[in-house]
């Protein structure tokens, strides 16, 4: 679905042939032209980004603007691309069209550009107005208006019937070309940093700026001397011409054809002298006008010099307008011999017109050679003598597919040769241009383009061979022909040709060439002899020839063609020949002198029959290696002509913009700018940048000692430089002159006169003063000479900016352009001032002032006298836009942006319940970030607060979890190299209490650039998020009563006596079993299985596991066997009896899961003891028959293989439900055969522009897919790990969350719904069914509690119902073949409250209106329901799916079994009741409780404790091994702050309800929300050890469960408890880590008593490891003594097997010398209320604390001062103090700290003693208890606390020397 033809081939899939019969009825003329007249075509680029540089997408929209349905067949439109459409099918042999299966259309490739569409079968008639969409792939890119074509025709299958041209591209503005408005559409490839030039950007980059320096002559001569000191008053028409050598006579002719100049025959004032002066140079002169003598000297050695000084003195008299001319004295001659400009006639025919005024313009600027390009593929321009037909058909262009007539339609030239692509110069019109150039002194340089770029010539000689064949005269066919007609070589050339090569192998191609070179030359014969014979060679496609029977046999006489130098070679070698033959010098481009194909090393000279060789090296494109081959050629011998593409190639345009006409290979424009900065002596300085922008340097290529760069050796032999204008884009008069000029100008400068920047190439200020005398010469003088020539020079649009006054300013490019100005979108235009321009002081402000306007548009202007000419208009927004930001710069920011983030307060929140995060952004590289389009993604679990931050960034929402970050519109400062922008205070929803709040891969991004991860928020560790080090970051609320662990605390937690590693223990507890350590047998490889036949699997597993042999025989004396046990009554239960006297083991069973779970048993005794196992009979069966484990693979994927582990670790433990959640609002995770996109879209996470890639990043997934937010379970990896459960009596419960959290379906079904729409677009019946899950193409304003929009399935849409059934019997068939679907489960949660209020849908539907979201969604319950019933399977739901109004809903609305599962039983709510009311009610329950079995909670109250902690702060596996299932209630203790709740409150003082129908309590699961799980360690680590205890009390009911004495029931669960620590750290846990589970280590805890420091852990068989040095070193902990001093230590429990360790904690003590011992806490709490900044001085907005020796111990007073915004405190002590600011605090608290009025308080206490007297004896209150009281004991300014220690029920604390107070009575010591 990621492209156009993946969409198709999809549709194929599900379409019906569905063919409307037609018969193919040939279209009349009239028809025809109706046709033509009615299709309105638009054509839109894309994008060019999305497959980076391979591709683009162009959509071409019909549209029938006529009165008649455009008909279904009888036609075909032809259209042009210069690039292939369809790369990937139409460039491959045998292929040459593509079918278009939805649009119904065939789209094929004739050859070159041209291209047709045309209707197949089952295309429907498009009506009038009815328009459609045609989506077409094209290879590479198009960032510009000129890359397409204009003149599109349709033709009729008629062919008496002429083509018609498509009228709405009859323009060759190419107006039917949509704006390029995006990044996506004017860039090639995302490291393209070019963009449209805005006037902005004209304005920085472009504005003229005077420097008062200007070029008197262009090109500027060598050297020349003024003296204004003295004048010529006037030179005009009575001035006197007088030449002294008739060898000048031409020359003076021309002169005074300039000026009406009178001859003289003697030297007198007022008079032009012509001399000759021998010792000049060929081309050499001098100018000396004289004011003294009143004369002007013209002096050189040859009339070409002449002539040069001449157009020296035309430029003089133009810049002094003829008067006041002051003394000049001019000696000058030219840099270079070989001044050239190369003119393409072949792609476009251009005029004898178009060519003289070239010449005439080239001449005026000293420029000499004329290289005319005359063939090409697309046309012969040159009539030659003997073979009419390279005119008759080579020359023309029309349709005619054969091409006997003409040579089929390029570059638009339309179907009739009538264009500029038909035309040829007659040989009397290439005389005359000979004429006219020899006498402008330029040289006419002929190309002849072969062996490629050929087809013009090869379809001419072939329709000259046909002719003679025709007329029987064999010898004359085959005389000029130039393939070999048995080549069957299939090639394209660059230009998709592929029969555009002549072949080498034949003499007749050799006797064409001969005779063509013939006939040029007697045309120049007695005009300009002919000097240079250029012969291209260029872009010969690879593998040519390669199946020509003639090469074949030509290579067979000549073996070394086969090796080294190849055909090419061949052919150029015989091209030099013929030259040498003809006295004539051989020219190519470099590509046709190359040694062999692709060699870089030139074709020796002594090879090449001793012509003289002329080259012109084109493609340097310097990131490509080409850029040395110019020098190669110098050194080889060969004359240098520079013609590189990056800097002289005119064909490419002006500006980077879509506007701008041109290609674009080389570079993406060349200005003349930067033709005047070419240094031509210094080639490799002009190394600026790459293809893409990007700055480049000559090291960059060349390398730091240049040796990557070949050195010229032989400077002599580069002779000049060279322009080039290819003509594909260039089809009129004004489009030659447009990119020709002024850019000729720079080119002439260049190649006769070096400028000094030249030798500080890296010197900008000196070439900005050329720059700016260049361009100060241009515009003031240049332009009109251009003009009076009827030159269309290119004139530059304007630059521009709005102030913030609202003054606009303009500037131009080059000075004398004037600028208009229009608000009314170009109807009238108002001229700028003239000083105005180029004026930093000074704007247009009138005509702008109080009137209200968005954008202006700007044009320069032209004017000489009455001619006036302009710009193309370009718009000036008054809002800036902000600016595109590159590549380059999102992988700085990526890289060196550093982020902090903070929590500030979670305490003191808005009303919206938002509290305070900082966020603190550095730049930490060496460029500035600036402002522009960029935003950083980051993710928040509870959603950030959308708004404008004062640090001048903003942050917005997307959708779930997913915001950004941007620069706010002229807010943003940028962020200079190593600094950080100011702190951004932003606001996070409830609270922000844990590191993994947060979370990694934040990333950046910008329109249409590939997004980048923030290098700082890689990783799991999260070590952007700062420190929780006060208990406004750590606590939720403020009656939040959790505290992050210290390591003393944590040692008491920890506490417990010395422990043995129990013997024989097996997890979960078998319900009786007696065993015997004394006897034993040793499990070896002599014992075996016997193979059971009712046990089969099973004994295999086991004797698998145990390593032993299986047999179906009871040889052996060691067995262990199965044994079928009838009627044991309840399901899964076993028996296992081990004797080892008799080296037995029987295990009974009734059922195959009973087998399996007393092998689990066996496997387990064998484990614990290296393989010996104890006499023993264990009797057993499950407290539940439900015990089961959630795993959510939705939120974050979990890989099959991870999956598989986790099914081991479950059987196990005797697990024997695995429910996978598959589906969520971030991905969906199950192949549904059918229905690709929900895995092809649906299961990829990532950040992308395009609705077929992938569902949004979540989660901390990054904007890639390369993390666990991607990825799916294929139907084979599903159906393995079912046959993996299924082995292990694991029963797979598929949930596919609905109608909430289904926001990948939707999305992925809204794709599918727009391509059945482009389907029905196209009549393209019958369409697929639609499964559309929410209305379509629409977004309610309504957003779910995690923040999704439209994440809920619509029950109003019968779609809906058609995709859930779908999905249903897909999941059917999954398990079909394994393990039969027995529960689907449908999800149901969190649907939000009006998800459907807004739903045309729900509106339509009559059934639904009026229905509230509970009713609605009922409904959708019981219509899912239905489906699963009918299907024969029970339905699974979670609580909120089935339950309203405060009542389960009747279970009649379901017509099969439902198993509910009630999860939200956290204690503060009255929703524990739930279970009962539903077993009461009829539904299955499983009991997910979130207070005790959701494994996505924390482990401990400490920020960097891993989870969420929404039902309670803390889940640990003691609190699971302590849950009572049988009473809920039982299990209430706390509010998830840490409040104790009573059953009073939870029950509202009545019995709290228990379950009548206890039979319908199935059971327990725990549930793995994967939210904060992104790798397996952490899945396990969340999972492992709680679910062993899940495993315990799922299938063992202690003891301890029915004891109704609470005390007594503690005292049992804790001795219980105690006993299963000690089984998980001796056996169960390494056991885990032998099969690479990695179970979560819990910190150690540690404290000092006395001077001794001790350390323990939660588990026993585990180490402590201690570091003195800060966590640089780690050694084994070993009880010690401390010495005097300060010590900072560290400690971490490591893993007994993998030695694994968990995180460190600290502990700071100070030892007295009395052996004391103080203890810092490293993180005090509740000690900071408020952030409030220390200062020194009492300024403004502060709070100063004081001392007044009046006040009496505890008084104190309390001052607000709103006049002087201050608050006052005073007191006599500490103690006053904190009650003042107690005080305080509760006046903060009751005015929000907002608007407090003046306050005076002064206050002392009534009593001394205001106490609390709390008894700690009778039952034991912790330490967290005692602290929570005095910290509200001194909120109220009580001041003390009675402790009872001790009573007859206790003794609560600890007496050094006596330990047995606290030791008999096992009492916990305070």
């Amino acid at each position: 679905m990621a492209n156009t033809l993946q969409h198709v081939r999809i549709f194929l899939l599900l379409e019906v042939i569905f063919t409307i019969q037609t018969s193919a009825v040939p279209l009349t003329q009239n028809e025809l032209q109706e046709l033509a007249n009615s299709l309105e075509i638009r054509v839109k680029v894309v994008d060019n980004l999305r497959y980076e540089a391979k591709n683009h997408t162009v959509q071409t929209f019909i549209k029938n603007s006529g009165h008649l349905p455009i008909p279904d067949s009888g036609w075909t439109l032809y259209f042009h691309s210069m690039l292939p459409a369809f790369p990937d099918i139409l460039l491959q042999e045998g292929n040459k069209s593509v079918d278009l299966n939805v649009e119904k259309v065939r789209i094929g490739l004739v050859q070159g550009d041209l291209f047709y569409m045309k209707p197949i079968d089952g295309f429907v008639p498009i009506q009038p107005e009815e328009e459609r969409k045609y989506n077409v792939i094209v290879n590479l890119w198009a960032v510009s208006r000129t890359d397409f074509m204009p003149l599109w025709y349709v033709v009729s299958e008629d062919e008496s019937v002429d083509p018609c041209i498509v009228h709405s591209t009859s323009s060759f503005d190419i107006d039917y070309v949509e704006p390029f408005e995006d990044v996506r559409q004017w860039k090639r490839w995302r490291a393209d940093r070019y963009n449209p030039y805005t006037p902005e950007d004209r304005l920085a980059r472009l504005k003229f700026t005077d420097t008062g320096k200007t070029k008197l002559i262009i090109p500027t001569p060598r050297n020349i001397r003024i003296n204004e000191t003295v004048k010529l008053s006037s030179v005009n028409n009575s001035w006197g011409l007088l030449v002294d050598e008739i060898h000048f006579n031409e020359t003076a002719l021309f002169l005074k054809g300039l000026y009406d100049f009178k001859f003289i025959s003697t030297e007198t004032s007022n008079s032009i002298v012509l001399s000759r002066n021998n010792t000049f140079s060929k081309q050499g002169y001098s100018v000396n006008v004289s004011p003294e003598l009143n004369r002007i000297f013209l002096q050189s050695n040859t009339s070409h010099g002449m002539f040069y000084a001449i157009q020296s003195l035309r430029a003089i008299l133009e810049e002094y307008n003829s008067t006041n001319i002051p003394s000049i004295v001019i000696e000058d001659e030219p840099r270079f011999e070989w001044r050239g400009m190369h003119l393409d006639v072949a792609r476009n025919f251009h005029s004898v017109d178009d060519v003289k005024r070239l010449i005439q313009a080239m001449s005026m600027y000293k420029m000499n050679a004329l290289h005319l390009h005359l063939t090409d593929d697309e046309g012969w321009r040159l009539e030659i003598d003997g073979l009419p037909e390279l005119t008759d058909v080579g020359s023309n262009r029309c349709h005619d597919l054969n091409e006997t007539r003409c040579v089929i339609p390029q570059f638009g030239s339309g179907p009739f040769a009538n264009t500029s692509g038909s035309g040829y110069y007659t040989k009397n019109d290439y005389r005359d241009i000979l004429r006219f150039a020899n006498t402008h002194f330029v040289t006419v340089i002929p190309e002849i383009d072969m062996p490629g770029h050929s087809h013009a010539a090869v379809v001419s000689m072939e329709q000259r061979y046909r002719k003679y064949i025709k007329a029987g005269n064999q010898t004359a066919a085959e005389e000029f022909r130039i393939i070999d007609p048995d080549d069957t070589t299939f090639y394209t050339s660059v230009q998709n040709w592929r029969d555009d090569v002549m072949n080498p192998c034949i003499e007749s191609t050799y006797a064409l060439i001969g005779k063509v070179m013939d006939k040029i030359k007697a045309l120049h014969e007695d005009i300009q002899p002919l000097l240079f014979y250029h012969f291209g060679g260029d872009e010969v496609p690879n593998g040519v020839w390669s199946e020509s029977p003639k090469c074949e046999e030509l290579l067979q006489e000549s073996p070394a063609l086969n090796v080294t130098h190849g055909l090419k070679n061949y052919f150029a070698k015989r091209m030099a020949a013929l030259a040498a033959m003809k006295n004539i010098s051989l020219g190519g481009w470099e590509d046709g002198f190359i040694d062999g194909q692709k060699s870089p090393a030139p074709i020796p000279t002594d090879q090449m029959s001793g012509v003289e060789l002329y080259v012109n090296p084109w493609n340097n494109i310097w990131e490509w290696g080409g850029g040395s081959n110019a020098y190669k050629y110098a050194n080889a011998g060969y004359k240098v002509i520079l013609t590189p593409g990056t800097n002289l190639y005119f064909d490419h345009p002006q500006e980077p913009g879509p506007e701008d006409r041109g290609l674009y290979w080389a570079t993406r424009f060349t200005d003349t700018k930067k033709v005047l900065k070419f240094m031509p002596e210094a080639f490799y300085d002009n190394i600026f940048e790459d293809r893409s922008g990007n700055p480049l340097s000559k090291e960059d290529i060349c390398g730091e000692d240049l040796s990557k760069c070949t050195p010229l050796e032989k400077p002599g032999n580069i002779i000049g430089i060279q322009g080039a204008l290819w003509s594909e884009t260039v089809r009129t008069s004004e489009n030659m002159d447009f990119m020709i000029f002024p850019r000729l100008l720079a080119l002439a400068e260049r190649s006769w006169y070096k400028a000094g920047f030249e030798s500080t190439p890296k010197n900008e200020e000196a070439f900005e003063d050329e720059w700016s005398a260049f361009a100060k010469a241009v515009g003031s003088r240049e332009f009109r000479r251009l003009n009076e020539m009827d030159i269309s020079f290119r004139i530059p649009p304007p630059g521009g900016r709005v102030q913030q006054d609202g003054i606009v300013q303009v500037t131009t490019t080059y000075p004398g352009l004037g600028v208009e100005i229009s608000k009314d979108d170009g109807h009238s235009w108002q001229m700028v001032q003239h000083d105005i321009i180029n004026n930093d002081e000074r704007g247009v402000s009138n005509f702008l002032t109080g009137s209200e306007w968005d954008s202006v548009l700007l044009r320069s202007t032209f004017r000489n006298r009455d001619d006036v000419r302009h710009s193309r208009a370009v718009e000036l927004k008054r809002e800036v836009a902000r600016p595109v930001v590159e590549q380059y710069m999102l992988a700085y920011i990526a890289e060196n942006l550093l982020v902090h983030v903070e929590v500030v307060d979670n305490l003191n929140k808005d009303e919206e319940k938002y509290m305070t995060i900082k966020l603190e952004l550095t730049n930490n590289g060496s460029m500035n970030i600036p402002s522009g389009a960029w935003r950083i993604y980051f993710y928040s679990l509870y959603g950030a607060k959308a708004e404008e931050l004062s640090c001048g960034l903003t942050i917005g929402h997307v959708n779930g979890g997913l915001y950004y970050i941007e620069p706010t519109s002229d807010n943003f400062p940028g962020i200079p190299a190593g600094h950080s922008l100011d702190p951004c205070i932003n606001k996070n929803r409830l609270w922000m209490v844990s590191r993994t709040d947060n979370l990694p891969n934040w990333f950046v991004t910008s329109p249409g650039m590939t997004p980048m991860k923030l290098k700082a928020t890689e990783g799991e560790m999260l070590n952007y998020v700062g420190k929780f080090d006060t208990a406004a970051k750590w606590k939720r609320e403020r009656d939040d009563r959790f505290d992050p662990y210290t390591a003393p605390e944590r040692y008491d937690i920890l506490r417990r006596d010395s422990s043995t590693k129990p013997v024989y223990r097996v997890v979960p507890t078998p319900k009786a079993a007696s065993i015997s350590q004394h006897e034993t047998a040793q499990i070896d490889d002599s014992f075996v299985v016997l193979e059971s036949q009712e046990f089969r699997i099973e004994s295999q597993f086991l004797a698998e596991m145990l390593k032993v042999n299986i047999t179906n025989t009871s040889d052996s004396s060691k067995q262990i066997k199965f044994e079928v046990r009838e009627n044991k009554g309840v399901r899964e239960a076993y028996e296992i009896n081990i004797s080892p006297e008799t080296n037995t083991v029987v295990i009974h069973a009734q059922d195959s899961p009973g087998a399996f779970y007393g092998a689990q048993t066996l496997i387990s005794l064998v484990e614990d003891n290296d393989g010996r196992i104890p006499k023993a009979t264990i009797s057993d069966e499950p407290r539940f028959g439900y015990r089961g484990v959630m795993l959510d693979v939705a939120r974050n994927f979990k890989p099959k293989n991870w999956t598989l582990k986790f099914i081991d670790a479950m059987a196990m433990y005797k697990l024997n439900k695995l429910h996978l959640h598959l589906s969520d609002d971030e991905g969906w995770r199950i192949e549904i055969p059918g229905i690709p996109g929900l895995t092809e879209i649906g299961s990829k996470r990532c950040h992308s522009e395009y609705d077929d890639d992938c569902v949004m990043p979540q989660l901390g997934s990054g904007p890639d897919s390369d993390t666990q937010g991607t990825g799916f379970y294929t139907v084979d990896d599903y159906r393995e790990i079912l046959e993996y459960a299924n082995v292990r009596h694991i029963e797979i419960i598929p949930e596919i969350d609905m109608p909430g959290h289904s926001a990948a379906a939707i999305s992925v079904m809204e794709k599918r719904e727009d391509d059945i729409d482009f389907m029905k677009s196209h009549a393209n019946w019958p369409l697929p069914e639609s499964w559309l899950l929410y209305d379509h193409k629409f977004t309610p304003s309504v957003n779910s509690g995690l923040k999704w929009s439209k994440n809920a399935m619509n029950p109003c849409m019968n779609s809906t119902y058609r995709f859930v059934e779908l999905v249903v019997d897909g999941l059917i068939e999954l398990h079909r073949p394994v393990q039969p679907l027995r529960i689907f489960h449908m999800g149901g949660d969190e649907v939000t409250l009006g998800a459907w209020d807004e739903s045309k849908e729900c509106f339509n539907n009559t059934d639904f209106r009026g229905f509230d979201t509970a009713a609605s969604q009922r409904v959708f319950m019981s219509r899912v329901a239905k489906i699963v019933a009918d299907k024969g399977l029970s339905l699974g739901v979670w609580e909120d799916g089935v339950y309203a109004n405060d009542k389960p809903n009747p279970i009649t609305d379901y017509k099969s079994e439902v198993f509910v599962y009630p999860w939200n039983n956290r204690w503060g709510t009255n929703k524990a009741k739930r279970s009962s009311e539903f077993a009461d009610a009829g539904y299955k329950v499983i009991l997910p409780l979130a207070t005790h079995l959701y494994f996505d909670m924390s482990q401990e109250p400490d920020p960097e404790s891993r989870g969420l902690y929404w039902a309670t702060r803390f889940i640990d596996a003691r609190k699971v091994f302590g849950l009572m299932p049988d009473n809920i209630f039982a299990n209430a203790d706390v509010d998830r702050m840490g409040n104790p709740v009573s059953l009073d409150d939870l029950c509202e003082k009545v019995a709290c309800p228990q379950p009548n129908k206890t039979e319908n309590i199935m059971g327990l699961q725990a549930c793995m929300w994967a939210e904060v799980m992104r790798t397996e360690e952490q899945f396990h680590n969340m999972a492992f050890p709680r679910l062993l205890a899940l495993a315990e009390r799922a299938w063992h009911r202690a003891a301890w469960e029915g004891l109704n004495d609470r005390n007594a029931r503690n005292n049992y669960r804790k001795s219980d408890w105690k006993e299963f620590v000690d089984v998980l750290g001796y056996k169960e846990l390494p056991r885990l880590e032998k099969k690479q589970v990695y179970y979560f280590l819990e910190p150690p805890g540690a404290r000092v008593d006395g001077n001794v420091l001790k350390a323990n852990t939660r588990y026993p068989n585990h180490l402590v490891e201690i570091s003195t040095d800060g966590g640089d070193t780690w050694n084994e902990f070993q009880q010690q003594t401390l010495a005097n001093g300060r010590h900072t230590l560290h400690f971490r429990t490591k893993s007994p097997v993998l030695g694994r360790v968990s995180r460190p904690v600290e502990l700071t003590a100070v030892v007295g010398r009395d052996g004391s011992t103080k203890l810092i806490i490293p993180t005090p709490k509740n000690t900071q209320l408020y952030d409030f900044n220390f200062i020194s001085n009492g300024s403004s907005n502060s709070i100063v604390l004081s001392r007044n020796n009046t006040f009496s111990k505890q008084g104190y007073s309390v001052i607000v001062s709103p006049e002087q915004d201050r608050i006052f405190l005073q007191s006599n002590t500490s103690h006053g103090m904190f009650y003042a600011i107690q005080s305080l605090r509760a006046i903060l608290e009751e005015y929000n700290s907002t608007n407090i009025p003046s306050i005076v308080i002064e206050d002392e206490p009534r009593f001394e003693w205001r106490g609390m007297h709390l008894d700690v004896a009778r039952n034991f209150h912790s330490v967290g208890d005692v602290k929570r009281l005095i910290q509200a004991m001194s909120m109220y300014k009580m001041n003390a606390l009675h402790l009872h220690l001790t009573d007859d029920e206790g003794w609560r604390l600890e007496i050094d020397g006596l330990p047995e107070l606290t030791d008999v009575n096992h009492s916990t010591p305070l």
